[in-house]
């Protein structure tokens, strides 16, 4: 039903939230059909519905073809190696996304890599969550480069994020980016 409201040409919503409503892989897809078409959300946040890589997937899917939605976020879905893939192909072609949380994804430093290419090109992203994601070492030496290139993306956050002894985010802050890591290692706050 909820798909079939956001299809409807009278749909004014922009700001949906439907957080923990245990969706599943199905009731996401079918939410991310419908975000394929609609035009009036603006913010859509699907946290927590055990969405799944199929779910997730859906979800990237829609944001190749999205032009109005600007902030997403799919906190405590697991997105899988080809969710996180399909997103990284989303971020090439969408070009009104500038919020996305990822926080709690299970995302991989190896799987954050395609991720962490695209933002050297993508020109709208001004926010990205990775909080409690696996990053590891891995992760950071991928997002540190890809960023120096990146004029936009100017707020990062995650937390319990594991680095490595010789601090690869410090190159965040040479290339004007806010990098905030709480975790249980260390707080630091840099500023571009």
């Amino acid at each position: 039903r909820l798909a079939d409201a956001l299809l409807s040409p009278k749909c004014r919503v922009t700001d949906l939230n439907v957080t923990v409503n245990g969706l599943g892989p199905d009731g996401i897809s079918a939410v991310a059909r419908a975000l394929e078409a609609n035009t009036s959300l603006k913010v859509i946040k699907l946290n927590a519905n055990e969405a799944g890589e199929v779910g997730c997937v859906a979800v990237a899917q829609a944001l190749k073809v999205n032009r109005t939605l600007t902030t997403v976020t799919v906190r405590r879905n697991t997105m899988g190696d080809q969710g996180v893939d399909v997103l990284a192909e989303a971020l090439r072609e969408n070009d009104t996304l500038d919020t996305l949380d990822l926080g709690d994804c299970q995302i991989s430093g190896a799987s954050a890599k395609p991720l962490a290419a695209v933002l050297s090109t993508n020109t709208t992203l001004t926010s990205l969550t990775l909080s409690w994601n696996d990053l590891g070492e891995e992760g950071a030496l991928a997002f540190a480069p890809a960023l120096k290139d990146n004029t936009t993306l100017t707020f990062i956050w995650s937390v319990h994020f594991e680095y490595p002894p010789s601090d690869p985010f410090s190159l965040l802050s040479k290339y004007g980016h806010t990098f905030i890591c709480l975790g249980t290692q260390f707080r630091r706050k840099f500023h571009g």
